[in-house]
């Protein structure tokens, strides 16, 4: 997954400057290897260390 995630913040990078003011989709993601941590997905839920969330749309879990 994580492989998958990075080639796709690769491909973001790569798209030419459209010129629009917009933010970093994958800049938290990055931030979050940059400093060692790791993050897995099992049984729908996503695990940042030990913390885990459902996966899903957050509209789905307010």
């Amino acid at each position: 997954m994580e492989r998958k995630l990075a080639g796709h913040a690769l491909h973001f990078d790569a798209l030419p400057a459209t010129g629009l003011d917009l933010p970093e989709p994958y800049e938290p993601l990055i931030a979050l290897w940059e400093r060692g941590g790791r993050f897995r997905r099992e049984n729908g839920l996503v695990y940042f260390g030990v913390l885990g969330m459902r996966a899903g749309p957050l509209r789905e879990r307010l």
